[in-house]
């Protein structure tokens, strides 16, 4: 019931939860949106807003410059103190812009300060709302300051006429040092020319940016926040007050160290931003940018707005519904479970007492003892189930009768295999006694040849001694093909599986048969030959023998060529052993395998004819195969596999002790 149940329900929750789960990440992204517009607005307005008013903050200059008064002063000072023109002189040019300017200055509230600076960048004139109580002031001759360092008026003099430079949003500055209370303030810097041309006065404007800056920190609340940077990305407004106008205490608080993205804003590259943006924290937020340019003559006047919410407050709502989907869904699991625990209870009781039939009694169970008579898929899986066991019953006493069957056959086998054993035991030490007896008397008869030729050679005639020399020659073969024989017979007989270097191997025998090769100049190539598993002894009799048969049957007047390679075919070895020799008929491929098969008479070429018996033994005991391909009078190709060094068997028995 329990495997019904439980899966059943889950089913249920687990839809539940996969639909709900669809409807939040909708909600979610439309809550996003929704805050992401809600940002765009307000930064869009308050970028509006700020551009309007600093543009009018640069005309104001440009008003300055055009004034009758201003243009009387040039002509004054041009003309040595006195206005031709107008017949006024220069001090009366001053007092009467000094009166423009308060008149400025009490119409706008926000404008703090409006001078006129010599090229030189001495103070020509100075009205500010710094007087008794922040009364309008002019400042007296005496009172005024060199402003020559300043960057605002090195950048006004570089200005042509008609042209405005507003600086960035810094504090105010007295005599190079922060005037206190501190108050933010941007200026303005127009040149003034002269009749003749010349520059001859700036006008510069210090507007305070106080009540700006309130108002972006003021639409800031609990769920969202605006901040203001320079150009540079320096804070101007932050939530954190500690952040604003860091750069002027020589701290950092800069906008690129929290938002990279607002590079491509500062730098030009993009006037705006909306998205979502993943803190160092791994926090994400909802974020809205957009760079305000308050200067046409100027494109690196610049100031960025941003405003941003975090991903949990954006979705607040998601989280107040979270609490009526649990509630839903708990219900939907309590009832779900209710009816598939009805359910289960009708199907599963009476297959628990079927499994519990079955487990009790085995094959043994009855009929009546199964749910036969029950309706629908129960009652036909009960009788499916009678059927299987009668089956299963029928296949036991078959597979009890086989059984008996195996057993007497392995019982034969074992019989067999102890013969087989026995029989090879007596093959091997035949063998060793045959060959071990019949060196003896080969080796008496040929003493007694030796004996004979050197004690009574010079009075035999010439048949005499070529009777002498047949018989030393026989007894020598004899003696080499007992050998052969009985070094056939040891094959595989000691050492153990192991990696054999072929590479390092053939290096070995190269050396072995460096005199042969030098007197037939004979050639051996072989690279890269891997590393393979078998026993070293009988491999290197392998190639010895290979090579050796390449510089034996050689045609006359040609330099043996032998190359030897190798290639990988899954997890073997195939090796190739090519000569330019003499070649093989191909009816002799066979033949040539056989021990004491020889193809050429003895006065041509030396040797047992026991060779490539040995070679094909050796590839047989380690698993593989050899073969060959001849045209005569072209040269041969042996070919013979070996197993991969990482193929290490069972045990490291050889095939040839399983014969």
């Amino acid at each position: 019931m329990r495997r019904i149940v439980a899966p059943l329900v889950l089913l249920i929750l687990v839809g539940n939860l996969i639909v709900v789960s669809l409807m939040l990440d909708s909600l979610d992204e439309q809550l996003l949106q929704k805050e992401q517009y809600s940002l765009q607005r307000q930064i869009n307005q308050q970028a509006a807003r700020l551009e309007n008013e600093l543009r009018r903050f640069a005309q104001s200059a440009l008003f300055l410059v055009q004034t009758p008064p201003m243009q009387g002063l040039g002509r004054a000072r041009a003309n040595g103190g006195f206005d031709p023109m107008e017949q006024s002189d220069e001090q009366a040019w001053k007092r009467r812009l000094e009166q423009i300017y308060l008149s400025m200055l009490s119409a706008n509230k926000k404008l703090i300060q409006v001078r006129l600076i010599m090229p030189n960048g001495q103070e020509y004139i100075r009205v500010d709302r710094y007087g008794p109580d922040g009364s309008l002031r002019v400042v007296a001759d005496a009172q005024l300051q060199d402003k020559s360092s300043r960057d605002y008026v090195t950048r006004g003099l570089s200005l042509a006429a008609g042209q405005v430079a507003v600086s960035g949003i810094d504090y105010n500055r007295e005599f190079g040092e922060l005037a206190y209370p501190l108050e933010p303030v941007i200026r303005a810097t127009t040149p003034v020319v002269s009749p003749d041309g010349s520059l001859f006065m700036l006008v510069v404007l210090n507007r305070a940016m106080q009540e700006d800056l309130q108002i972006i920190r003021d639409i800031g609340g609990s769920e969202q926040s605006y901040t203001l940077t320079n150009a540079q990305g320096d804070y101007l407004v932050h939530p954190d007050a500690s952040k604003e106008f860091a750069f002027e205490e020589g701290r950092r608080a800069n906008i690129l160290d929290e938002l990279p993205a607002a590079a491509g804003l500062l730098n030009g590259a993009a006037i705006d931003f909306v998205g979502e943006v993943t803190g160092d924290d791994g926090n994400s937020r909802v974020v809205a940018m957009r760079a305000v340019h308050y200067n046409p003559d100027d494109a690196n006047a610049r100031l960025l707005i941003t405003g941003e919410s975090s991903h949990e407050q954006a979705t607040a709502i998601r989280r107040n519904l979270l609490g009526t989907v649990y509630l839903v869904v708990g219900i939907v699991g309590l009832l779900s479970s209710l009816i598939a625990f009805a359910v289960a209870w009708r199907i599963a009781s009476p297959i628990v007492r079927m499994r519990d039939t079955v487990v009790r009694r085995g094959l043994n169970t009855r009929d009546d003892e199964l749910p036969l008579d029950v309706e629908g898929e129960v009652g036909e899986l009960a009788q499916a189930f009678s059927q299987f066991l009668g089956e299963l019953r029928n296949r036991q006493s078959r597979l009890e009768h086989e059984i008996l069957q195996r057993k007497v056959a392995l019982a034969h086998l074992e019989v067999k295999n102890d013969q087989l054993e026995f029989a090879n035991k007596e093959s091997e030490q035949f063998v060793y006694i045959a060959s071990h007896d019949l060196q003896e008397p080969v080796r008496t008869v040929k003493s007694f040849v030796q004996l004979l030729s050197s004690e009574y050679g010079e009075k035999l005639d010439d048949n005499g001694r070529q009777i002498l020399d047949f018989l030393d020659k026989s007894t020598t073969r004899m003696s080499e093909l007992i050998k052969g024989l009985l070094d056939y017979s040891r094959l595989g007989r000691k050492g153990d599986l192991a990696p054999v270097d072929i590479q390092q191997l053939m290096d070995l025998i190269c050396q072995d048969l460096t005199t042969r090769i030098a007197e037939q100049g004979a050639v051996v190539e072989y690279t890269g030959l891997p590393t393979v598993l078998g026993y070293a002894t009988e491999l290197r009799a392998l190639l010895q023998n290979l090579l050796t048969n390449a510089l034996k049957f050689s045609r006359p007047g040609v330099p043996p060529v032998v190359r030897v390679s190798a290639q990988q075919q899954g997890r073997e070895w195939l090796f190739e052993i090519s000569d330019n020799g003499i070649g093989i008929a191909e009816e002799h491929f066979e033949k040539i395998f056989l021990i004491f098969q020889r193809l050429h008479g003895r006065d041509g070429y030396e040797g047992s004819g026991i060779g490539l018996a040995h070679c094909k033994k050796i590839i047989e005991m380690h698993g593989g195969k050899i073969w060959l391909q001849s045209t005569p009078g072209k040269g041969t190709t042996f070919f013979f596999t070996l197993r991969d060094q990482g193929e290490l068997p069972k045990n490291n028995d050889s095939g040839l002790d399983d014969e």
